[in-house]
């Protein structure tokens, strides 16, 4: 009887792989067919996968790319710390879920005109592909922006359609399997324009229209024994849009007052007051006399976020004092635009102002260039601190210590010692000149 067993659980075994065979045989006849998408829980990841949070879009166009974008996206700290490891410890990784290989991309889909008119399509699942391998996406579909180790990375968009003029573009009109531009733009989404170089092609003026943007993130994976890989997605981010016309110039606005640019920067709310401490003179005065002054800054992982978007984005977040002084009727700006809003604590050494008391206090401000002027144009973005003051005692021998005048000193005093050099190797030539002339008998003779 136990014989007999036996050989019954071979037969269902054998009989199991054939029906397990002929399935896959029915799958693969199917034309077209997606490869496997796995589930979410079904492969596990050694990060949690969320969607890319604080996406923002803005419009910077050049007169070959006149509807290029800059997207900015973030990324969450299990995934930022796992984009940090290197080659070797990424492997290690992998191996200990059991992976040959494991990517990461980012996916970005789009709608003109409406937050609701997106491209996505069910071969965004699977990075484009079928099983045969045929890639049904054109580069319509941004299914590859870059991910690094940075908390927050950036890509362009929109750089070009191609020529819709030219009946052999392909970027314009596809493949057999791709579709191309003119499958995704509608009438009245698009115009025709002439690059400089002569090349015609198509474009989105963003002065009329409006883009919205929305971002997840893919990871695919594969092992030695599957024979597709198999692929995880986030979920979409919340969208962002650029595109709405500028406000116009009032009568009452001069030219400096209006922030004329082309670049718009992502929206990133008010921000908290600076963490400024510990403010005090150092004691030292500068070059020109005024009085050095320092302060601790502590700039939090939000604020490095956003000044990171910003920078992204074409523009700039700076920290600024307003200094309010006894010899001025106006306040003064004092931009500390090169120190990087990284998050962390540092100290930051300034000169003040001409004067004998100044009371400061400090602003986030965003920083955009006005392309008339080259000029950085600045607007308040956080809350302002409390004002401090400081008392600047008068400059002299007691309070400069190593200032400007102290280095006067030093300088003169080497120039003496140099002029007492001087002085001893002409008074040691003197000695040698008579020496020898006494040696060898060497007179000089009055005529």
């Amino acid at each position: 009887m136990r014989i007999m067993k036996a050989k019954t659980g071979r037969v269902c075994g054998l009989l199991r792989r054939l029906a397990a065979a002929a399935a896959g045989i029915a799958a693969a006849a199917g034309s077209a067919a997606l490869p496997v998408f796995a589930e979410p829980g079904q492969y596990s990841l050694p990060f949690q996968l969320n969607a890319p949070a604080a996406v923002s879009v803005s419009w910077q166009p050049t007169d070959d790319m006149p509807s290029a974008c800059t997207v900015s996206y973030t990324k969450d700290s299990e995934l930022t710390a796992y984009m940090k490891h290197d080659t070797d410890e990424r492997l290690a990784i992998r191996q200990q879920y059991g992976y040959s290989e494991l990517w990461i991309k980012g996916q970005l889909d789009w709608s003109i005109d409406s937050p609701n008119d997106w491209h996505y399509n069910q071969y965004w699942d699977t990075d484009g592909y079928d099983s045969e391998w045929k890639q049904h996406l054109g580069d319509w579909a941004y299914v590859n922006l870059a991910i690094t180790s940075a908390k927050i990375d950036s890509d362009q968009i929109f750089r070009s359609f191609g020529n819709p003029e030219d009946a052999s573009d392909v970027q314009w009109n596809g493949t057999e399997t791709a579709p191309g531009w003119k499958s995704v733009l509608k009438d009245g989404q698009y115009e025709l324009f002439t690059a400089p170089d002569g090349k015609k092609g198509a474009k989105i003026d963003l002065t009329k229209h409006q883009v919205y943007v929305r971002m997840r993130w893919l990871v695919v994976i594969s092992r030695d024994d599957w024979e597709h890989d198999q692929y995880r997605c986030s979920g979409w981010s919340a969208a962002a849009s650029v595109g709405t016309p500028a406000p116009k110039q009032s009568e009452t606005q001069s030219a400096e007052e209006t922030t004329v640019t082309t670049r718009e920067l992502p929206a990133i709310g008010q921000l908290a007051a600076p963490a400024v401490s510990d403010l005090h003179l150092t004691g030292e005065f500068d070059r020109d006399g005024r009085a050095v002054a320092e302060f601790k800054l502590n700039v939090p992982e939000d604020i490095s976020d956003d000044s990171e978007r910003l920078k992204a984005a074409g523009g700039k977040l700076v920290l600024t004092a307003v200094a309010e002084t006894d010899a001025a009727e106006e306040s003064t700006l004092i931009a500390f635009d090169e120190i990087p809003l990284t998050a962390g604590e540092r100290r930051v050494t300034f000169s003040l102002p001409e004067c004998r008391s100044c009371r400061l206090c400090w602003y986030y401000m965003t920083e955009v260039i006005n392309p008339r002027t080259n000029e950085p144009l600045r607007s308040p973005q956080s809350d302002p601190t409390e004002y401090q003051t400081l008392d600047v005692p008068v400059q002299t021998t007691e309070t400069t210590g190593t200032t400007a005048p102290a280095k006067k000193k030093n300088t003169a005093a080497r120039a003496m010692r140099r002029l007492g050099v001087v002085i001893l190797l002409l008074a040691g030539l003197g000695w040698f000149t008579a020496f020898f002339m006494r040696k060898y008998h060497i007179t000089i003779r009055k005529r």
